[in-house]
């Protein structure tokens, strides 16, 4: 663990310093995204103003120099104010729209290990019936279809059919559950849709090998009970080999809110990184980012302990 979590911040260390050169790599920047929402179409924007709010906002300062201030801020806590969201300081920015996005995920993640243990489990216990090959069927189909297009397809459907829109505003689960829950259950599905069916064929896999082990074959012999064989023995067994694509599940889902939460305007950290980039919002898109790295570190973390909780050879090792 001591190895890992150094490793950890080893890796943010250089993470930091790629998406500090990577977001001044993105033409204009923070003072022209400032000028441009007040500049009018026949008056354009004013060069020497533009010059001066460089000035003003360091932006002139060598690229060494900013690094070292805003990461100096950043381990203090100071994220810097937002220029997108008026000046508001990026920490409670980032606060207010990950609470959004995080509810999406975990919408997203729960409906994910549901239909794909449930769906992959049943299959390969009736494997090469024809309720196998219907699940295999709505897996393939699954996999052909990028959540941007589901998420399009599912709105399509609702509007024209149903006469359905999304609530619009920020909901809290544990405040307001009912529309939180309507607002949440489609982004989290058109999310869902495709990792569901990758993940179902893959524990329709792992769990064909696993029921093939002699262990399995030793608890049917002793009598045990067909349902108990596998759900306490087989798919805990399953857990292990599958735990990596579990975590990338968990942070594909945040990735995909860029898209989901634009399509069914959701106000979360995906719809406001979008509207970071159009400001040039150096702060919030480093902020987001750096977040976002510092959980991918974090749930591979968890992923190494939790394969030493499913597999105890691991432990021992």
């Amino acid at each position: 663990m001591i190895r890992s979590i150094f490793s950890g911040i080893i890796l943010l260390l250089f993470m930091s310093i790629v998406i500090f050169v990577l977001v001044r790599i993105i033409p204009g920047d923070p003072a022209l995204g400032i000028l441009a929402a007040k500049a009018s179409a026949e008056r354009g924007i004013d060069p020497v103003r533009h010059a001066e709010l460089r000035e003003q906002m360091g932006l002139n300062e060598p690229m060494i120099k900013q690094y070292g201030i805003w990461i100096s801020d950043t381990v203090t806590g100071d994220l810097g104010n937002s220029v997108a969201f008026r000046n508001r300081p990026v920490l409670d920015v980032v606060k207010d729209k990950f609470a959004v996005t995080l509810q999406i995920a975990v919408f997203g993640l729960a409906l994910i290990l549901v239909v794909a243990l449930l769906f992959g489990t049943t299959a390969a216990i009736y494997q090469g019936s024809f309720l196998d090959s219907v699940i295999r069927l709505i897996a393939v189909s699954g996999m052909a279809i990028p959540n941007f297009l589901a998420g399009t397809l599912i709105v399509y459907f609702l509007v024209k059919y149903f006469n359905w829109f999304p609530p619009v505003g920020n909901f809290a689960l544990w405040e307001d559950p009912v529309p939180a829950f309507q607002q949440m259950i489609w982004p989290a599905l058109a999310l869902g849709f495709y990792f569901s069916a990758l993940l179902t064929r893959m524990v329709r896999n792992t769990m064909l090998e696993v029921l093939r082990e002699d262990f399995i074959r030793t608890a049917r012999a002793k009598g045990l009970p067909s349902r108990l064989v596998t759900f306490r023995h087989a798919l805990r067994n399953t857990m292990a080999p599958n735990l990596t694509m579990y975590s990338l599940l968990a942070l594909n889902l945040l990735g995909g809110s860029v898209i989901v939460e634009n399509i069914f305007n959701v106000r979360g950290m995906g719809q406001a990184f979008v509207l970071a980039l159009n400001f040039r919002d150096y702060e919030y898109i480093q902020a987001t980012l750096l977040i976002v790295g510092a959980l991918v570190v974090l749930v591979n973390l968890a992923t190494d302990l939790a394969y030493g909780f499913f597999d105890p050879r691991i432990r021992r090792d």
